[in-house]
């Protein structure tokens, strides 16, 4: 079976990524690919609904984050 056409790209390399784009709301397909010599992992985030980057980002001072981490 073939992979869903993904909506945003993200290409990793030995420390650095690049991101086709930006990721609009909502349930995205995304293609992550390892172009570097190293072994990668990816880890998204999807926010819970009304939260900002901004306020994720605060969230690592103490308290409950605003968002589930997700990865793969």
């Amino acid at each position: 079976m073939a992979a869903p056409p993904a909506e945003v790209t993200i290409d990793i390399v030995d420390f650095g990524l690049g991101v086709s784009g930006t990721m609009p709301s909502g349930t995205q397909n995304v293609r992550v690919t390892n172009k570097g010599q190293q072994e990668h992992e990816a880890f998204l985030i999807r926010l819970n609904p009304g939260a900002s980057v901004e306020e994720f980002l605060d969230a690592f001072e103490p308290g409950t984050p605003p968002g589930q981490g997700r990865s793969g």
